[in-house]
């Protein structure tokens, strides 16, 4: 199958983040006088009551601006996973059209690349949302005149997997970030890789059977 464009998810899967984010979420629920909630519960919030999963979502937009601040002040301590900046190197090399679509903020993502000096232009969208990946990877394919089809995904999370199935994109789970020992067995998974290398020889290696073909 042949993609013309890479959408990676940014934390867990392009950046060793995990660490930072708990850190900056427990000084936000602290911050915030919240006793009964630890971060990883902001991961379980697809199987909760619709107003549990209301109330975690207002609270969660309202720390957004906190978040994003704590997070920008902190980029020096997150550093890309081994091995992912030549693998970007190598798939702009390949044709591949590249954008990083996360629920992170575009600002952050944006500041976090310019250390790195890309020689290309990389896009970066934000879900901005935290439930609506899904919708969000449908616009992309139409603002960008592509089919959902065209667009392969690389994300870390289970909710990751979820937007894909729902909108119709194929999707390589990488089994380094935040979900990675998840069990996938009831979704519908293209791909899964264990380490950097080989999703570098994954994708180059699709590419170039697609340009045989």
């Amino acid at each position: 199958m042949n993609y013309s464009y890479l959408l990676f998810d940014f934390d867990g899967t392009l950046a060793d983040s995990y660490g930072m984010v708990l850190e900056i979420t427990h000084t936000l629920l602290d911050r915030h006088g919240i006793t009964k909630v630890e971060p990883e519960h902001f991961r379980d919030r697809d199987d909760l009551p619709v107003t549990q999963k209301m109330r975690m979502l207002s609270f969660m937009m309202k720390i957004r601006p906190e978040f994003v601040a704590l997070y920008g002040e902190n980029l020096e301590k997150i550093h890309l996973f081994d091995g992912m900046l030549e693998l970007l190197l190598a798939c702009r090399k390949k044709g591949y059209r590249i954008a990083v679509l996360s629920s992170n903020a575009v600002e952050n993502i944006r500041a976090f690349f310019e250390r790195y000096s890309l020689p290309f232009e990389l896009e970066i969208v934000s879900s901005n949302g935290l439930f609506g990946k899904h919708k969000t990877i449908k616009e992309f394919a139409k603002e960008h005149g592509a089919a959902v089809s065209d667009l392969l995904y690389i994300g870390d999370e289970v909710r990751d997997v979820k937007a894909c199935n729902r909108c119709g994109a194929d999707i390589v789970f990488v089994r380094w970030g935040l979900d990675a020992g998840a069990n996938l067995e009831e979704f519908e998974v293209r791909y899964e890789v264990d380490t950097p290398k080989a999703l570098a020889e994954l994708l180059l290696g699709i590419k170039e059977t697609a340009q045989n073909t």
